[in-house]
């Protein structure tokens, strides 16, 4: 997600995959948000989202949120930190300010 703004994400299934939602970390200093909804994520490399916490980035999980993962909570969300043109640093794993999700009403398999 590279420019302004919110992306809603509304039932969606992915499988072997390494991300299914990051916001930009070198498109410049500007908000994203993304809401999830009905998601089922089988064997998420990395996470289902990535976020950059100094941009204000926030993930927001609903309702219905299925993750096959033998990691937990660290592979639904995690932030990065942003860093003039290079490749973002993850700076935290799970439930944060900017990745809001409670673990108890996520179904981990």
């Amino acid at each position: 997600h590279n420019g302004y703004g919110h992306v809603n994400i509304n039932g969606f299934y992915a499988e072997n995959f390494g991300k299914l939602y990051r916001s930009c970390g070198t498109c410049g200093n500007i908000k994203r948000t993304v809401a999830l909804n009905h998601v089922w994520g089988y064997n998420p490399k990395v996470s289902l989202v990535t976020v950059n916490a100094n941009n204000g980035d926030v993930a927001t999980f609903t309702d219905d949120i299925h993750v096959h993962t033998s990691k937990g909570a660290n592979a639904v969300c995690q932030t990065t930190s942003s860093t003039n043109g290079k490749e973002p640093k993850v700076t935290s794993k799970g439930p944060s300010k900017n990745c809001v999700f409670n673990k108890n009403k996520i179904e981990f398999y």
